[in-house]
């Protein structure tokens, strides 16, 4: 132990000198900092791990290989600045989700370090968008002006070295297992393929960080790809731990990971035990590894095991009532593209075809199908769920590489990745490449919307808005977000309802002073029946029109005053429209309204 802090004293230090310095800002009630330490705390300890794994590996990374390292990142850099400097658009939903969660950890952090640390114990155990991942770009976060863009910058600038790293080791290791020989050319080609993915980049180019989760898959990947359990090596099953733990908090749809390829690793090593005693070996050491980290993994994080378990979303988002196991795998053919969807398929023969990594390639197919299998079950993947799949799709891209010796095969290869990827930067696809956009849309109705919001700003704080369509076009969040991190609007603006099964009635529209729509009225779920009620009370001259607001995109948005007071049999008009179309959840509509009503005119 001695050698070992020893060895690692620079980081101990640095621990040591950032936990005094949180102590002391705390004691003297200044809380500005408290996030950023930790934000700084967690990535040297990221690195540290980092560098520990390649101890136990026994990676050392060559002069050449480091120059590869380095040029991914810039790539991967290169890239992204070019699309922040270059987009117009305005965040929403899903996009400004994480955005959004990492303003509310600074927010928490500001009233004090007991504070932050509450919020970030509730959102893990929510088991939805838990805070984990925005401790760690927060150490460059925090210099920058907290807009939507700077947000991508900084986990991009942060994450990026990290997840380059961690794929390289796995890949080293990989290597390492093989004895391949041309170690050098399959490193190079195989960070190209992550560089080129568009699967890797699908939602990150948007406001979505999920890639992070990668890192630690990778991880995981490297630390047990040789290791059989036939000895203990407790630096190795700490790492081990350690990584599992953190891919959990990172992302609840990558237990789907965890589960399937836990399970097809432990088939694997039993598979390779040679004789009864080494196999009762293996299961006695791995049984006690397991049994340790339950009781740590469940005793810590239950709340989040029972939230995911128990969550069943094919009943209570209408969204996820379509497609199902077979139409996944049409889904992910798109993502994909014929030509890479080929490469994949020659990698798997390939696998197939050689004794040495039969095994390998059909305990990843099973992986593959249980994946899909166990999250169609609740849903179809989203582009950021498909990134569980990603280490599945470059380990069979690897198993091409591997058998191509040829340097024009390597040519032709390189050429498919970067025709998949200019691909995707292109609006219109071919079945040829990938479908996954990663051009950025074009806002053109962004001064526009300026305007609207200015109209807004100007009428807050003293009046309450609601906005009723909720596309991908128009929706509040357009509005809401125009001006982040100002939160004027937001302030008066709710997040809205469209969602069948998820988002409830909102009694905002009926407490509006101003309601606002749109001209045509695109909508995505229930906000059509919201539309269809208030364009009746609009006839019966309860609203009157405010202002028009012409989008120049063949649009309008349009802005209704209430004139009249809010009556019982207004309230009734939205109940008897929804409660055929909201049976099955009545407590989110149909009760909620009746409860309204009792609570407003009793």
């Amino acid at each position: 132990m001695k050698k070992y802090i020893k060895q690692n004293k620079g980081f101990f230090i640095s621990y040591g000198v950032i936990i005094g310095m949180i102590l002391l800002l705390t004691l003297l009630k200044i809380n500005n900092a408290t996030f950023f330490l930790l934000s700084l705390f967690l990535n040297i300890m990221l690195i540290q791990g980092i560098k520990e794994i390649q101890k136990v590996l026994k990676i050392e990374f060559t002069l050449k290989q480091k120059i590869y390292i380095i040029c991914a990142v810039l790539a991967i850099y290169l890239f992204y600045s070019l699309s922040l400097l270059t987009r117009n658009f305005v965040y929403y939903w899903d996009y400004s989700c994480y955005y959004n969660i990492q303003l509310e950890s600074m927010e928490h952090f500001l009233l004090g370090p007991l504070s932050g640390i509450r919020y970030f114990i509730g959102s893990t155990w929510s088991g939805d968008y838990g805070n984990f991942l925005s401790f760690i770009p927060q150490v460059f976060f925090q210099i920058t002006n907290h807009t939507e863009n700077s947000f991508i910058a900084s986990y991009v600038l942060v994450f990026t070295p990290y997840l380059i790293l961690s794929f390289c080791i796995a890949l080293r290791e990989l290597c390492k297992k093989w004895n391949l020989k041309e170690e050098d050319k399959l490193l190079a080609v195989g960070l190209l393929s992550l560089v080129l993915s568009s699967i890797f980049h699908a939602t990150a180019i948007y406001g979505q960080p999920d890639f992070m989760g990668l890192s630690f898959v990778w991880l995981i990947i490297a630390l047990t790809i040789s290791y059989d359990f036939k000895k203990v090596d407790i630096p190795r099953l700490f790492l081990l731990f350690v990584s599992t733990y953190f891919l959990i908090i990172s992302r609840r749809w990558y237990l789907y990971w965890i589960v399937t390829y836990y399970l097809c690793y432990g088939i694997g090593v039993l598979c390779n035990s040679k004789n009864k005693k080494e196999t009762i070996t293996i299961l006695k050491h791995a049984s006690i590894y397991i049994a340790i980290c339950a009781i740590l993994i469940v005793g810590t994080l239950f709340p989040l095991i029972k939230n995911v378990l128990g969550a069943n979303l094919s009943s209570s988002y209408a969204f996820y009532k379509v497609g199902g196991f077979a139409s996944e795998f049409m889904y992910q053919k798109n993502h994909l593209g014929i030509l890479t969807l080929a490469i994949l398929l020659l990698g798997i023969g390939y696998g197939l075809y050689q004794k040495e990594t039969r095994k390998q390639t059909i305990l990843s197919l099973l992986q593959y199908l249980l994946m899909i299998f166990l999250f169609t079950r609740i849903q179809n993947m989203g582009l950021h769920h498909t990134l569980i799949l990603l280490s599945l799709y470059l380990f069979w891209m690897i198993l091409f590489l591997k058998n191509t010796k040829k340097e024009l095969l390597y040519f032709l290869y390189v050429g498919i990745l970067l025709l998949n990827f200019t691909g995707s930067m292109i609006e219109k696809n071919s079945i040829l490449w990938s479908d996954i956009p990663l051009h950025i849309p074009y806002q053109e109705d962004y001064q526009s919307l300026g305007e609207v919001v200015e109209w807004i700003e100007e009428k807050a704080p003293n009046e309450k808005f609601y906005m009723i369509p909720h596309n991908n076009r128009y929706n509040p969040d357009k509005l809401r977000n125009y001006k982040a991190p100002d939160s004027k609007v937001k302030s008066v603006l709710p997040y809205g309802s469209a969602i069948l099964g998820t988002q409830a009635f909102p009694i905002e529209l009926l407490e509006a002073n101003y309601v606002i729509t749109t001209d045509p009225f695109e909508y995505v779920s229930i906000e059509k029946q919201y539309e269809e009620v208030f364009e009746s009370c609009i006839e019966d001259h309860i609203y009157e029109l405010e202002k028009e607001f012409d989008m120049k995109n063949g649009f309008k948005m349009i802005i209704y005053k209430r004139v009249k007071d809010l009556t019982i049999e207004e309230i009734d008009r939205y109940r008897d429209a929804l409660e055929e179309t909201t049976k099955d959840f009545p407590q989110l509509y149909v009760e909620k309204i009746e409860e309204y009503k009792n609570r407003k005119f009793t």
